[in-house]
């Protein structure tokens, strides 16, 4: 089942912009763009998806948290976040990323053994690659063995998340 988007906002954050889609149920995905020329906006997709007290206060929330974010105030996600949309292992896989803390990062060895699967580096890294909340579940923080893996929006935007948030590595 696809989840009809019924409200997108574009938020400006440093690196250029977060594009949040939700309903009343929750966040259904985001996308982390590069281009900072996005107008920052609340776009409602349809008639039936007038903002709404729940929308609003979603919208509250997920700006709220970014900003905490950028200000290196790190906390957990405290929105809906529509997780039926997702496997249970990518659910699992997910969850665990949230236990790196910022600052930190973990392989994608290390993340298959936190979920059980010692063998499956390759399955965190499709899991990474396919995340449809990234920086709510920080993939960022999640590398290669021998130097930063792989990230959908670029590995320079990548480095970038990764020192705001104080990793001292050098990749």
């Amino acid at each position: 089942m696809t989840p009809t988007v019924n409200v997108t906002a574009t938020l400006p954050v440093f690196f250029g912009a977060v594009v949040l889609e939700w309903d009343d149920a929750g966040l259904i995905r985001c996308r982390l763009e590069t281009d900072t020329t996005l107008p920052h906006s609340v776009i409602p997709r349809s008639q039936a998806g007038r903002r709404t007290l729940a929308r609003d206060r979603l919208l509250g929330k997920a700006t709220a948290w970014l900003r905490d974010w950028e200000s290196r105030r790190f906390r957990p996600v405290d929105f809906p976040i529509r997780m039926e949309l997702v496997t249970p292992f990518q659910q699992a896989v997910l969850a665990a990323i949230t236990r790196i803390e910022p600052g930190t990062t973990a392989t994608y060895a290390e993340v298959a053994r936190m979920v059980g699967r010692p063998q499956g580096a390759r399955s965190i890294g499709q899991v990474m690659a396919r995340n449809p909340w990234p920086l709510f579940f920080p993939c960022h923080r999640v590398v290669g063995s021998s130097g930063l893996g792989g990230f959908g929006p670029g590995l320079d935007l990548k480095r970038r998340l990764l020192t705001l948030e104080g990793v001292v590595h050098n990749y």
